[in-house]
């Protein structure tokens, strides 16, 4: 089954982002770092410099924009205040590399997202792997060996190449970076997932390097997290069961009319995934890879 994040699009910078204003905070704070960074040799400012982005507006406008859910792992924290204000390409350093971070960009609402703690801090976790046995998962529990991830100033790219140069012809859009940004791009066919014991864990499709990229550094496999998808996916299994089950009778139907009835009962059914499906709900992108089961199981009994 495929699907892990959603692709969200953007609307347009709240007012206070808006470069286009210059009288915005974001397009003050765009100007005075220009100065600095052009006044100090090509030196950015510091990372205290950056205020606009974390304006109540656009902590709103972030938690609406993905429905209360991180961006990356699609839990459901705004409730409790579990949620950053994230850069996707880091404002203040690159890690591992020399690069300034993208200072320009502090302020930019096409940079933002929302995420939680867990994807966004450098955190350790206990990370399972779908290559893991039932077993091995067990040990792993008890052995209680941690992993340390989160997105914090990474960004690695395919190629090697980090944009540096504000007024850059062609600027990030040179740029190949393996953290999938699901305002960019539809993540949704880049995943896979599968269930072992009381754990769903997820899968880069076909061994696709942005989808197994973002899982490792954002921990998408941590253990909590697999077990929260999996209280999704066992809501999901009734449904889906009961899909296959009305198949069935369709498939053996001795009328009509008894085949008519189980056609719509299977509807029925394939109607409570899709209500799982909607943006607002966590791991929609689970729902969603088990609504195109359940839909191809009734295109192959000619009932869709």
């Amino acid at each position: 089954m495929g699907g892990k994040m959603i692709f969200v699009e953007r609307p347009p910078a709240p007012a206070v982002l808006d470069l286009n204003d210059p009288d915005s905070a974001g397009a003050k704070e765009m100007a005075a770092a220009r100065v600095f960074y052009f006044a100090n040799g090509l030196t950015p400012p510091p990372t205290t410099h950056y205020k606009a982005y974390g304006n109540r507006d656009v902590k709103e406008a972030l938690t609406d924009l993905f429905r209360g859910k991180c961006a990356y792992c699609e839990s459901q924290d705004s409730g409790s205040a579990q949620t950053d204000v994230e850069h996707y390409r880091p404002k203040g350093k690159v890690y591992g590399q020399e690069h300034p971070g993208y200072w320009w960009l502090a302020m930019d609402w096409t940079n933002l997202v929302l995420s939680c703690m867990h994807c966004n801090q450098s955190r350790r976790q206990l990370i399972l792997s779908p290559e893991m046995t039932v077993e091995e998962i067990r040990a792993k529990i008890e052995s209680d060996r941690l992993t340390t991830t989160g997105k914090l100033d990474r960004f690695p790219t395919e190629d090697g190449f980090w944009e540096t140069d504000p007024d850059a012809d062609h600027g990030i859009d040179s740029e190949k970076p393996l953290i999938i940004d699901p305002t960019r791009i539809d993540p949704e066919p880049l995943f896979e997932w599968t269930d072992r014991d009381r754990f769903t864990l997820a899968i880069a499709k076909d061994g696709d390097l942005r989808a197994q990229t973002t899982i490792e550094i954002l921990g998408l496999n941590r253990r909590r997290l697999c077990e929260q998808r999996m209280t999704v996916w066992s809501r999901l299994a009734i449904p889906m069961a009961q899909v296959r089950k009305w198949v069935q009778l369709i498939e053996t139907a001795d009328s009509d009319a008894l085949a008519e009835m189980a056609r719509d009962a299977a509807i029925d059914q394939i109607k409570v995934i899709v209500e799982m499906c909607k943006p607002e709900q966590p791991h929609a992108a689970l729902a969603r890879a088990f609504l195109l089961r359940a839909k191809s199981v009734l295109a192959q009994a000619n009932v869709v």
